[in-house]
């Protein structure tokens, strides 16, 4: 149980890095206009918005390692919001490149980083969850 325990750490530490990096990359990107959620890079607003994507992960993470009932569930909740964020910029991201017309580096890198985050986050799942319905089988 150990050993799977560390991995979905790792995997959740992966998921919320590749969220704050998404955030990042979107606030420097042409999407910044486009999505009235973004915050310009370097503004109070995003160190505040980052701070609490943070929190959001690292205190139920923490539980979870610490063995807490019911922590697991609630960082089920964390990645399916976090893949839907991702699939939601990914979508985003893609129809500026190729409806819009606007091409530029930083919106590949967005799509690029988003389907990644969408990918851990579904792997997320199977390392939750696979091992639990595996054993009772």
């Amino acid at each position: 149980m150990f050993g799977q325990q560390q991995k979905l750490v790792r995997i959740t530490v992966l998921s919320a890095l590749l969220f704050i990096g998404s955030f990042l990359v979107v606030s420097i990107s042409p999407l910044h206009g486009v999505i009235p959620q973004t915050t310009k890079l370097g503004s109070n607003l995003m160190w505040l918005t980052l701070i609490v994507v943070i929190l959001l992960y690292v205190i139920p993470t923490l539980c979870y390692f610490k063995e807490i009932k019911h922590t697991i569930v609630v960082l089920a909740f964390l990645c399916a919001g976090g893949f839907i964020c991702h699939v939601s910029m990914g979508v985003v991201a893609v129809n500026t490149l190729l409806l819009k017309g606007m091409y530029s580096s930083l919106l590949l890198a967005v799509s690029i980083v988003s389907l990644l985050a969408a990918g851990v986050n579904v792997w997320w799942f199977k390392i939750a969850f696979y091992h639990s319905f595996a054993v009772k089988q």
